[in-house]
Order: structure tokens, then sequence, then C-alpha cells
């Protein structure tokens, strides 16, 4: 969870799996723009 909280690769790499791709839009997920905002 930090690796991915403080660069994103895990998000990213988990995405590039098309399976994964094609479940998120069969249920109409949509990613929140905010959600990568971190508050310091």
């Amino acid at each position: 969870m930090a690796e991915n909280l403080r660069s994103g690769f895990v998000w990213e790499y988990f995405m590039k799996n098309r399976e994964i791709v094609h479940a998120m839009r069969e249920v109409s997920f949509h990613p929140d723009p905010d959600a990568n905002t971190q508050v310091l």
C-alpha cells in the first residue's frame, strides 16, 4: 500500500492486465481523480 501511495506503481501494473480493465468496465468503475491527492 505504501509503495502504491508513493509512486502509483502497483495500480499502474495492475491496470495493465486486460482482464482487470474489462472487469472494471463491466461493473462501471470510474476512478476518483482526487484519490491520488495527498494531504501533508
